[in-house]
């Protein structure tokens, strides 16, 4: 690869082991917003899944087809899938090997995420702190006028 194209290679580009018999390295690339908000829902429908299952045998039964179902969907998201598709590469992925690559997923989407977003709301919390305060913009029960010149005595007559 030409050193210029390296230098538009995305930083947060990891790799992953992986092999039943040999091991290789494949990326693991970051996700995209859309596909983050996608892996999103699909983590909070399994929760919730999982969540409704009344026993183990229907939590494991549950547990399988949310893997079988989600997993190469991931695998789409976060690997290159020019040269062998999402089901060749679960071919060549052991359980630990999943769980390592689900650690990378985590780290480089959420756990960064997490960190940014706490960071810049600590920067805006200080720089509302620098703001000058105002003081309170609507008015105050005391400022309101009690000299009210409507009359609570009736001009009416009394009807016996």
């Amino acid at each position: 690869m030409p050193d210029e194209d390296r230098s538009q290679l995305n930083p947060q580009i990891a790799s992953a082991k992986i092999g039943v018999r040999y091991l290789r390295n494949i990326p693991i690339y970051p996700l995209a917003v859309g596909d983050q908000l996608s892996l999103t829902n699909m983590i909070s429908e399994a929760i919730s899944s999982v969540a409704q299952s009344e026993d183990d045998i229907e939590t494991a039964g549950i547990a399988i087809r949310i893997i079988e179902d989600n997993l190469p969907i991931v695998l789409e998201f976060i690997t290159d899938t020019e040269n062998e598709t999402p089901i060749q590469l679960l071919k060549d992925i052991t359980n630990t090997q999943a769980v390592e690559i689900a650690e990378i997923v985590y780290e480089q989407n959420y756990a960064a995420l997490a960190k940014k977003v706490q960071g810049l709301f600590d920067k805006m919390g200080k720089m509302m702190d620098k703001l000058p305060s105002k003081g309170p913009s609507l008015p105050s029960a005391n400022s309101m006028d009690i000299d009210s010149k409507t009359s609570t005595e009736s001009t009416s007559e009394k009807v016996d």
